[in-house]
């Protein structure tokens, strides 16, 4: 995310630093999913402007009980702690979710065959649904989620 936002705004100097601050960190406190949407078919673009329309009318208190993170191993089911829409400045939306249990306990270890984040909709699109395989979220030899 941090090394799209850098070919995204290259003018910036200060992006490139925050980015290596950031990837150093062993085990950020937050696991930030970052959604997009787009389609090379003229004819979804109106689905996507509901979509974007959700995403920018959608608050953290109505998002909390519908949008989870879950693992297929352990059956964590992990409420998104925070939110921030299309109309904060960004062109996506960010979806914050807890990474330590109370204990400090990871919730994913990289393990999982599967990481599921879903989100339900009151909307015509329905349920919005992303699988991420943790085994390809691997980088310098360390779980990257």
């Amino acid at each position: 995310m941090g090394r799209f936002r850098v070919l995204e705004n290259p003018d910036d100097p200060s992006l490139e630093r925050q980015v290596a601050e950031s990837v150093s960190l062993s085990d950020p406190r937050e696991i930030v999913i970052e959604l997009g949407w787009f389609s090379r078919r003229p004819e979804e673009k109106p689905l996507l402007r509901d979509v974007e329309a959700f995403f920018r009318d959608a608050t953290l208190d109505y998002l909390r009980t519908r949008c989870f993170l879950s693992s297929s191993e352990t059956g964590a089911v992990l409420a998104v702690s925070d939110y921030r829409g299309p109309d904060e400045g960004f062109p996506r939306a960010l979806l914050s979710f807890p990474r330590f249990d109370a204990d400090g306990v990871l919730y994913f270890t990289g393990s999982e065959r599967t990481i599921l984040l879903r989100i339900e909709t009151e909307t015509n699109f329905g349920v919005i649904e992303q699988s991420f395989s943790p085994r390809r979220m691997f980088f310098d030899g360390g779980f990257t989620i």
